[in-house]
């Protein structure tokens, strides 16, 4: 009786310990995937709040794990060139929740500690105003990327006509429309290094019988259009202003008939 009794403490004693460590493992699984989330500012999680950074600008930051990567840039208004305060600004990742932040006195606005990679998309958004998009962000290790000045101001409505070279217009062709970047310090090395990766379009529409296609809401700034059908070579125009105080023109575009081209590759 004895032998059982220590027996049974034994094996008592060891499914205890068992117990225990499967509890330990569990517990830091589960800390280590709050870690993972990034850090958003809210009022319940202080910690997380923009604080200012030495160039004045809010700052965003990821919990932990966190990349070294950064991304800057200002928000301000065309007439006079005002600053936006207090604008929230959200970096969204391909997954997962995105960083905010708000800007400073001076519209200056910071995302630091951001992992390599992407795509990201920046976003800002305000009532009676048309919504900046930049998509498409890829960041390199340590990169620090400035995107330069953001324009929010109401939405303008901008017309791209699509025609053949016989000034016939061109039904169902597919109108892109791609923001272009504004930073006064542009990095050229960084857009020669990335032009692998193809550009995101921030919207789209198809033309009509007319061969009309209308973008009602697009944000202040400098554009890219480019158009496409099946049959005819693409055709685009770069850098047209759209400003609210300023409609612009529609924007003409002419596609000629496309070729097929075919070849092989081979190993020189």
């Amino acid at each position: 009786m004895a032998g059982q009794g220590r027996t049974l403490l034994v094996l008592g004693g060891v499914l205890a310990i068992g117990i225990a460590a499967a509890l330990w493992v569990a517990m830091s699984s589960s800390d280590e995937a709050a870690i993972d989330e990034p850090a958003v500012a809210t009022e319940a999680n202080p910690a997380a709040v923009e604080t200012p950074g030495k160039t004045g600008a809010a700052i965003g930051r990821r919990a932990s794990r966190a990349g070294s990567a950064s991304l800057v840039g200002e928000v301000k208004r065309s007439k006079g060139k005002a600053p936006v305060a207090d604008q929230e600004v959200q970096l969204l990742p391909e997954k997962g929740a995105p960083w905010t932040v708000k800007t400073d006195t001076h519209g200056a606005f910071s995302f630091l500690e951001v992992p390599q990679g992407g795509p990201f998309e920046l976003r800002v958004a305000a009532p009676n105003c048309g919504t900046v998009r930049v998509p498409g962000i890829a960041l390199d290790r340590s990169e620090k990327r400035d995107v330069g000045t953001l324009w929010l101001d109401p939405s303008v409505r901008v017309t791209v006509e699509v025609k053949a070279w016989s000034a016939e217009p061109v039904e169902g062709a597919v109108v892109e429309a791609f923001v272009v970047a504004q930073a006064d310090n542009f990095d050229w090395s960084k857009a020669y290094a990335q032009m692998g990766q193809a550009p995101v379009a921030v919207t789209k529409a198809s033309t009509n019988a007319a061969g009309v296609a209308v973008f009602p809401e697009l944000a202040s700034g400098r554009w890219t259009f480019v158009a496409s059908k099946e049959g005819f070579a693409r055709s685009g125009r770069s850098s047209v202003s759209v400003r609210p105080d300023l409609p612009p023109a529609p924007v003409k575009l002419y596609l000629g008939k496309g070729h097929p081209l075919a070849g092989r590759v081979t190993d020189a």
